[in-house]
């Protein structure tokens, strides 16, 4: 199983990605998206079987176009045993991680804070 070490700037997102050719046309499926920490990431691609993998990371930077909302639904539903988790209305979460500077970015253009 391949182990690739992932480092750079502390909070930046890194999207890795693999394709089984380097042949022109060939896709790009893309295994995990990470946010680095100070040690790096080590990222254990667990598909990988026999056949060769082409590995390469990107820096992901989300434009308001690009950003990624699945909802959640059910509301009304009642609480947990712990008293936490009752919803009383749907409402959208990002589906992927996303940094603290992408959050300012959020803040600064949204239309409710100027």
């Amino acid at each position: 199983m391949p182990k690739i070490t992932l480092r750079g700037e502390i909070g930046t997102v890194q999207k890795l990605g693999w394709r089984s050719s380097l042949r022109e046309g060939a896709q790009w499926q893309v295994l995990t998206n990470v946010t680095l920490g100070a040690e790096g990431t080590v990222v254990v691609d667990l598909a990988a079987s026999s056949t060769m993998r082409f590995y390469r990371v990107s820096t992901s930077v989300s434009t308001s176009s690009e950003i990624s909302f699945v909802t959640v639904g059910d509301a009304g539903n009642a609480a947990d045993t712990t008293m936490y988790g009752a919803v009383g209305y749907t409402f959208q979460i990002q589906k992927f991680e996303f940094t603290n500077a992408e959050y300012v970015e959020f803040l600064n253009a949204a239309s409710w804070h100027q």
